[in-house]
């Protein structure tokens, strides 16, 4: 049978992670806030400005050719090559030459993502 001493842990223990569960809860809700207010800046932006925000997805559109091709490329490039790719030298060479290319054009897609209208 437990003791008054244990079960006056036990209540410690319960009530230390309802405080935690508090401290994480609101942590939640201020993202949860920020979020809704990025979403109403951005709403707004488009309201504000409805001829760039169709430039913005017609640019989207443009570079997911862009996109589309450079991929191509890329695979192709792997495909020439299926002998080389065990030398670390020729994996790192790959990533130098694709790496930030792709990774700049994948942020360049999310900005105008962002900016286009809701479609």
């Amino acid at each position: 049978m437990a003791t008054v001493d244990d079960l006056q842990v036990s209540l410690r223990q319960i009530l230390a992670a309802q405080q935690l569960q508090v401290k994480l809860l609101e942590k939640l809700v201020a993202k949860a806030d920020a979020a809704e207010t990025h979403r109403a800046r951005l709403e707004q932006w488009r309201k504000d400005n409805p001829e760039l925000s169709e430039q913005c997805h017609a640019a989207l559109k443009e570079l997911d050719g862009v996109q589309q091709e450079f991929l191509r490329n890329l695979i192709d490039e792997m495909d020439e090559n299926t002998d080389v790719w065990d030398s670390e030298f020729m994996r790192l060479e790959l990533l130098d030459k694709y790496g930030p290319r792709l990774a700049h054009l994948n942020n360049l897609r999310a900005v105008l993502f962002q900016l286009g209208p809701n479609k």
